[in-house]
């Protein structure tokens, strides 16, 4: 059964075209990815679906026997959606299940309450007034109402904005086995994953699906884009070439030969020289200057029986030992007071108890997503230029376009980007800044996925020390050299990434492994078979039409040679030697005509 489907859909703002010829078919029961940089049409995508809002052309549907449930992004829980000011999170979440629900009390009690806490909420939150309720409060009680509606259909909208590992790895169950239909919009590549079967990827207004789920599509995407600038580069040499063989044709004088270089000079001025695609410019990767940092001592942060309260206690006890060259992630419960602590590493805030020990040469440099330091009036450019002026302005564009600020983008004020732009810009001035030591305090959020990668691949590349807060799991797996979880009695020590800590974890509790990491799927034997007959038949190909171009090029030799005979002394006093020169010309020329025949088969 077709549960959602849409038909060359198109949405455009005056002259700005957002959404063009979107067509696409799920599938029920299927779980769908959509991803895209930001602005790229996502969030008008699903409330195109919803209805709120309406096509500018094309059509869509939702399977009218099936139930739609759908998140946005824009959190909507508060006293007046639900009519009376007195609401607390439970009686709120008890009217949601009761209109949609005959199950009996227990049930009906246990099934609320387990969304809840998974959610997040503990048993005191239950008692808050919604007029109380925080921002990711908010929007975890959305999560919770969603789900207890129990769509057939889910539209999610960003659903991890505000999570922790805990209530991630809640809501990742639970879209993994939800029996319906799901389109979710994220940037989590571990949730998509965990969860998803197909990608749809929303690039330039246009939509492109890809089999699997994140790492597959990632595979399928870099393969396209390696083919993408392997056919590119081919095409360019295969223009060269033909207008070389043009030339060569005309050369030759004679009329049918004179005939074929017209026709092919024609249809090469009229396709013209092949167009580089803009992913070619785009994945160039600037290597990065990482400011001439000064190289620390071994011992960079010694912390011993730190502790902080606000109202009631945050932390106690906690021990940390940082040496030169770590890559650190810090992992720990929303509230639990990581910000807090990062910012007593850094020297920007004093803990209650114990000490922090800095080492020999150890340059700190903090990020904490306020982008505290950029100059607004000035340009991209003028920002990169005011810390590293020892470079040329060709290096000052290609390391903007490393962080993704390419073309005119480099020339724009910025007080006029977006925040995730200016989150971007922040990370490459620290990064470059020479510090050798690098406190991070999320910063991967509210990032598109291929900021999100641009922001790992410079960390990775990074050779001095890092302390990262993150709950981006797929960051998480890739870059720390341990993980420390902090907990009310202190920071407990993983010696390994992510994976490695849910096994531990896992170990620790007595469960299965339902948290271990999942591996990407690998592709079929079969895709694999196909496309090394491919590459064979490819490889086949061009080797005839080396050889058949290598003939050529000796035969227009040997003719030419045999030219020269023709004119020297001895031909021109021998009759026969004359005849048997040109017997041979004619025989070589009928020959080479062959060859470019077949140079022109082998072409098509």
């Amino acid at each position: 059964m077709i549960a959602i489907t849409a038909k060359d859909v198109e949405m455009t703002y005056g002259t700005d075209v957002v959404l063009t010829g979107i067509t696409f078919t799920v599938h029920a029961g299927e779980k769908v990815g959509l991803i895209g940089p930001n602005g790229a049409g996502k969030s008008t995508l699903l409330r195109i679906l919803t209805g709120a809002l309406e096509p500018t052309a094309g059509s869509f549907s939702i399977n009218k026997d099936l139930n739609p449930g759908y998140l946005r992004q824009e959190k909507t829980v508060s006293p007046a959606s639900i009519g009376r000011g007195t609401e607390t999170v439970l009686s709120a979440t008890a009217a949601v299940y009761r209109t949609l629900t005959e199950a009996g009390a227990e049930v009906f009690e246990s099934e609320i309450r387990g969304v809840l806490i998974g959610l997040g909420f503990r048993d005191e939150d239950f008692s808050k007034p919604l007029d109380a309720l925080s921002g990711g409060e908010r929007a975890r009680l959305d999560i919770a109402h969603l789900l207890l509606k129990r769509p057939d259909v889910l539209l999610l909208d960003e659903p991890t904005n505000h999570l922790d590992l805990n209530m991630l790895a809640w809501l990742e169950q639970r879209i993994k086995v939800f029996p319906g239909t799901v389109l979710l919009v994220s940037h989590d590549r571990y949730l998509l994953d965990r969860t998803i079967g197909r990608i749809f990827e929303l690039e330039a207004g246009r939509l492109e699906a890809y089999k699997g789920n994140y790492s597959d599509y990632r595979l399928q995407k870099q393969a396209c884009l390696e083919s993408e600038r392997k056919a590119y580069e081919k095409n360019i040499t295969e223009y060269k070439r033909q207008e070389e063989m043009i030339r060569r044709f005309k050369e030759r004088g004679t009329e049918k030969l004179a005939k074929r270089a017209a026709s092919r000079e024609k249809k090469l001025t009229r396709e013209g020289a092949p167009d580089a695609p803009r992913h070619i410019s785009a994945q160039a990767a600037a290597k990065i200057d990482f400011g001439n940092a000064k190289r620390s001592g071994d011992d960079v942060l010694l912390a011993e029986g730190v502790a902080k309260s606000f109202r009631s206690e945050l932390f106690r006890d906690v021990n940390l030992d940082v040496k030169r060259g770590e890559k650190i992630c810090m992992i720990g419960a929303n509230g639990i007071g990581k910000t807090t602590l990062l910012k007593i590493f850094a020297g920007k805030a004093a803990g209650d108890a114990g000490f922090v020990d800095r080492g020999v040469g150890v340059k700190i440099g903090y990020y904490d997503q306020h982008q505290a330091g950029l100059h607004q009036a000035h340009t991209l450019i003028e920002e990169i230029q005011h810390i590293l002026p020892h470079l040329t302005s060709t290096e000052h564009r290609n390391l903007l376009g490393r962080f993704l600020f390419r073309g005119d983008k480099v020339f724009q004020e910025i007080g006029t980007l977006s925040g995730g732009e200016k989150a971007r810009l922040a990370l490459l001035k620290l990064i470059v800044s020479g510090a050798n030591t690098l406190l991070l305090d999320e910063p991967t959020n509210h990032l598109d996925i291929a900021s999100m990668e641009a922001i790992e691949s410079a960390l990775s590349d990074f050779d001095g020390t890092l302390i990262v807060i993150s709950h981006d799991r797929f960051l998480l797996e890739r870059l720390p050299s341990r993980i420390v979880e902090l907990t009310k009695d202190g920071l407990q020590n993983y010696a390994g990434n992510f994976d490695y800590y849910l096994q531990k974890k896992a170990s620790e509790s007595g469960t299965g492994d339902n948290l271990t990491g999942a591996k990407a799927l690998t592709a079929s034997a079969r895709e694999r078979l196909i496309a090394k007959e491919a590459e064979t038949a490819r490889r086949r190909r061009e080797k005839r039409l080396k050889d058949t171009e290598e003939n050529i090029d000796r035969l227009e030799g040997e003719i030419r040679a045999l030219a020269e005979k023709q004119l020297s002394e001895d031909a021109a006093a021998d009759f026969e030697l004359l005849a048997e020169i040109g017997g041979q010309i004619i025989a070589k020329e009928s020959e080479l005509g062959a060859l470019f025949a077949r140079w022109e088969e082998l072409q098509s």
